[in-house]
């Protein structure tokens, strides 16, 4: 984490005349690291964000950061891997509408085997499998669903 409080990522400006004017990106994850960055660039880029994330504290934090860029913020809490409580926040995002899904929830384990972190077993590789390999596969299925 930088000191600023923010995740420390930050994803430069690939095209200096790219926008998202008038779009509005569904982003999972939201609250911190690669999706708390992608939801402040794609706001700095003109777009309204609509986060889903379990860590509510954190969504305040990259609400700030997409309203500096004057752009609206949506959070909504959810569990990528709860999948009602998934299908439910995107038919809220939904309700409000959103052109663009980035599915960026993940979850770090303390090590890169198993074993090598402190209290790291099968149990935390399962966890970590549901929200980065399902948690996408749960949120394009939620996004496509007929309304």
């Amino acid at each position: 984490m930088a000191s600023d409080g923010s995740s420390g990522y930050v994803l430069a400006d690939s095209s200096p005349t790219m926008t998202l004017s008038g779009a509005t990106v569904l982003v999972t994850g939201s609250a911190l690291g690669i999706g708390q960055a992608t939801a402040a660039h794609v706001a700095r880029l003109g777009a309204d964000v609509i986060g889903i994330d379990l860590d509510a504290d954190r969504q305040r934090e990259t609400q700030a950061l997409v309203e500096a860029s004057g752009k609206r913020y949506t959070a909504l809490a959810a569990d990528v891997t709860d999948g009602p409580a998934l299908r439910a926040a995107v038919a809220t995002a939904s309700a409000v509408g959103f052109d663009i899904v980035v599915t960026s929830a993940g979850v770090a384990p303390a090590g890169p085997f198993v074993g090598d972190g402190p209290g790291e077993t099968m149990e935390v590789w399962r966890a970590d499998l549901g929200v980065s390999l399902m948690g996408p596969k749960a949120t394009v299925h939620a996004a496509l669903a007929p309304r």
